[in-house]
């Protein structure tokens, strides 16, 4: 407790308690000459510390005819409340470069949040290919995981390299980043889901960028001769930037009439 005010009031009259005032933050230690059939309550208005997570257990000792009588209070903190979300900071990824995520975890409540487990492994996202197989999303070794920012009052420890543990402050907020190298071989979307305190955080989807395929058919024979062979050329181009999966190519030379 921060500071505390004791007073009591009896129900009886004839009921004496010393010493009958008390500073401010002073425990009970009083002694009391009690009425027959009568009560004595005692009211502790106690400020509890911004800092405080754990239950709060309150004793008071009364002793008679030098036997003592223990009774005991405890309390717990209301339970504390997030909001976590994962967002992209891509709107699409190329094969072969960086994909980047974002974990934002809110507290919304006026209590401390102890220990809270965030675990992110890219190493684990599967994508599909271009070749109808599925695979890592992203290049082995290069997924790391980082804080980004915290508010004040808010801490961060590193269990591994995809998992923290995270104390927030009341009303305290934690960013992290997450990011990998797609493989250059990926075509399918990538959706990466995190664990915050054991459920699951999952972000948006992310397309890979378009292809744009260009064809052109061509020869370079200014002119032909009956009986003598001329040549075409045709260039399938893919202009994009994303792999052109499942191209179909279909030609037909027929006979000039």
């Amino acid at each position: 407790f921060l500071l505390w005010e004791v007073s009591f009031d009896a129900s009886d009259d004839r009921s004496v308690v010393t010493p009958k005032t008390f500073d401010l933050s002073e425990d009970i230690d009083v002694s009391m000459d009690v009425a027959p059939q009568s009560t004595v309550t005692f009211h502790v208005k106690a400020l509890i510390r911004t800092t405080a997570i754990g239950d709060i257990s309150n004793t008071a000792t009364i002793t008679y005819n030098g036997a003592p009588q223990d009774s005991v209070v405890i309390i717990t903190p209301k339970e504390a409340e997030f909001v976590a979300t994962k967002t992209n900071v891509q709107t699409e990824y190329e094969p072969g470069g960086e994909l980047e995520f974002l974990i934002t975890i809110e507290n919304t409540s006026n209590n401390y949040i102890s220990d809270l487990s965030v675990v992110d492994d890219m190493e684990s996202i599967e994508v599909s290919y271009y070749d109808g197989s599925t695979g890592p999303a992203f290049v082995a070794g290069s997924t790391s995981l980082l804080v980004d920012s915290t508010t004040i009052g808010t801490t961060t420890e590193q269990v591994s390299p995809t998992e923290y543990n995270v104390d927030i402050a009341p009303h305290g907020t934690v960013v992290f980043r997450s990011k990998g190298t797609v493989v250059d071989t990926a075509t399918g979307h990538i959706i990466n889901t995190a664990q915050v305190d054991g459920g699951d955080v999952i972000s948006p989807p992310v397309h890979t960028v378009a292809a744009v395929v260009q064809a052109e058919l061509f020869t370079d024979a200014p002119y032909y001769v009956p009986g003598e062979q001329v040549e075409y050329h045709l260039v399938v181009q893919n202009i994009g930037r994303g792999i052109a999966k499942d191209v179909a190519l279909y030609t037909q030379f027929s006979e000039s009439m």
